[in-house]
């Protein structure tokens, strides 16, 4: 079983609504950005992940400060990278591989 897509007016609402709940806006071209990202891959992840990737936009961010990426895996490698960066990769990669861990010891039990 495969998820739908999300049609274009269901998109429109779903950002409408975390914008206003968060009391945003985005510039017109970034809006532009995040739908021209959702249509490279219109799946309901992928619009969170790139949503919450414009919340470190700013109205005056440039252009080129404003791109998404095109496919879940690349916008959660670029999340990682950015978390890397943050908090030290030794630090991030040790995390994620006890997560990964501790996942396949609560498997095998």
């Amino acid at each position: 079983m495969s998820i739908p897509a999300l049609s274009s007016d269901d998109v429109s609402a779903i950002l409408t609504n975390w914008l206003n709940a968060e009391k945003r806006t985005l510039q017109e071209h970034q809006l532009i950005v995040l739908k021209d990202a959702f249509k490279q891959c219109p799946l309901p992840l992928f619009l969170k992940i790139s949503y919450d990737e414009t919340r470190l936009w700013r109205s005056y961010s440039t252009p080129s400060e404003t791109c998404l990426e095109t496919t879940i895996r690349k916008a959660i490698d670029k999340l990682f990278e950015r978390v890397e960066i943050r908090h030290g990769e030794v630090l991030v990669r040790r995390a994620l591989g006890y997560l990964t861990a501790g996942k396949v010891l609560v498997w095998w039990m």
